[in-house]
């Protein structure tokens, strides 16, 4: 995995390389028709250098550094969200990836009289003190005016004039385009990256581009070869699937920003709308003969808490509509609103009982799932575990979904007493288990079937 990922940016780099050697020598040619195939790869390189430096110097006088100051300090992501990137996180993943740094971040002059524009996710939470550094050293309060949650951008003023303006182009980028990006480190020194446009999308409001973005320069102005400003960093959140530095970044137009920056300086903002949030973290579960939704956790302080609802439960209905994987049941949550009720039908114990649930809004559905279109799995789910027994002693817990014993797949209950009808006290037996959204291994040692016991 290494060795592609390696290979892959070996790759954008010649083609990025090669790209940029062809513009330059396109541009040379006209000034000249001869002589410049004569360059060596070494004059080559310095050429690009000096066509970002060149560009560069043009944009950074007008990139500033802001240091925000929250009321609950650094800002903390609703509990949904942490769980969720917690289920997203590869266990020899740095937790630090996924979490804002408490660190300056970046934006730009929009206007010499004093407006200046960023990322919302920059400025997002409880904002208490916003603190403008300028290039040329000065340092000046910042009034949040209005911000725009849906194409995160946000607009900040500061009380001074005749600032320094980097040129904004009239022309939207082409795919293939090189751009490059500059954000403020926390010593006011620039981070650069470069690349190309890759896509434009949703109704040439967004471009794709191929271009490491981070969380030192959402906000930042990213900028075409001839020092003009194409667009704004942006989309850059810690609660994205991807995290940070995936390789894949997000800008929108300034044509756009230039347009939407009107009616945030006039303190209008636009938040995204808040979804009902049922409150369960979902696995990738079902039973032998039965499909549904498995909760594997109930979040405190929600609908589906007060509810009494349990880890192991079953959802196989929903206000009187078959429930039989979590598409279906998204479907239905997605048109609730808070105060809304809700009737689950949920199997428990191997009993059918009906719960009645009052959602909360909380801006997201709060589930993680097994990915779309995927089946619900099929083996043996456990209601209960006995204490004093092999399975207590391994740490089997009740919602878990028994998928293979000894390496055999298991379907159904049938196919697992086939397996342990040839074991004895004191044998090892190897299950796999789903449990959440992972899968584990687990050895139980089997004891003795108590006397009173009945299958």
């Amino acid at each position: 995995m290494k060795s592609n990922a390696n290979f892959s940016k070996l790759a954008f780099i010649t083609v990025l390389l090669f790209s940029l050697a062809a513009l330059l020598l396109s541009q040379q040619t006209r000034e000249s028709k001869k002589g410049y195939e004569n360059l060596t790869g070494e004059q080559i390189l310095q050429a690009i250098a000096s066509s970002f430096r060149t560009a560069l110097a043009k944009v950074e006088p007008a990139i500033v550094m802001l240091e925000v100051e929250r009321e609950k300090g650094n800002p903390s992501l609703p509990p949904e969200i942490e769980l969720k990137l917690k289920s997203l996180q590869s266990p020899t993943e740095n937790p630090a990836y996924r979490q804002r740094p408490k660190a300056p971040v970046t934006g730009f002059v929009l206007s010499k009289d004093g407006y200046i524009i960023t990322s919302y996710y920059n400025v997002s939470d409880r904002v208490k003190k916003i603190s403008v550094h300028l290039k040329d050293g000065r340092t000046f309060a910042g009034k949040l005016l209005g911000i725009d949650e849906i194409n995160d951008i946000a607009v900040i003023k500061i009380a001074a004039d005749n600032l320094y303006t980097a040129k904004f182009a009239k022309k939207n980028l082409k795919q293939g385009q090189i751009i490059a990006t500059a954000g403020r480190s926390p010593t006011f020194e620039l981070t650069f990256n470069s690349g190309t446009m890759a896509q434009i999308k949703d109704d040439r409001k967004l471009y794709s581009l191929n271009l490491k973005t981070n969380f030192g320069n959402a906000g930042a102005p990213v900028f075409n070869l001839a020092g003009e400003i194409v667009g704004i960093i942006v989309q850059v959140s810690a609660d994205a699937p991807h995290g940070q530095n995936s390789g894949l970044g997000f800008a929108m137009p300034i044509s756009a920003v230039l347009k939407e920056a009107e009616a945030l300086k006039k303190g209008i903002s636009r938040t995204k709308p808040k979804k009902a949030f049922l409150g369960i973290k979902t696995g990738v579960g079902g039973t032998a003969s039965m499909s549904g939704v498995l909760i594997s956790t109930v979040e405190a302080n929600t609908g589906a808490a007060a509810a009494g609802l349990k880890p192991g439960d079953l959802i196989i209905g929903i206000d009187g509509s078959t429930i039989s994987n979590i598409e279906e049941l998204r479907k239905i949550v997605k048109k609730k609103r808070k105060g809304d009720k809700l009737t689950l039908k949920i199997v428990r114990n191997t009993k059918t009982i009906s719960v009645k649930v009052t959602l909360k809004a909380d801006g997201l559905l709060g589930i993680t799932v097994s990915p779309k279109g995927t089946a619900l799995r099929s083996g043996v789910l456990i209601a209960a575990v006995l204490p004093n027994t092999g399975a207590a002693a391994a740490g089997l817990k009740p919602g878990d979904l028994i998928t293979s014993a000894d390496d055999s797949s298991i379907s159904n209950l049938d196919e697992l007493r086939r397996i342990l009808k040839g074991k004895h006290p004191g044998d090892v037996l190897t299950l796999e288990i789903i449990r959440g959204t992972k899968t584990k291994t687990i050895k139980v040692i089997l004891t003795a079937k108590p006397a009173n016991y009945k299958d």
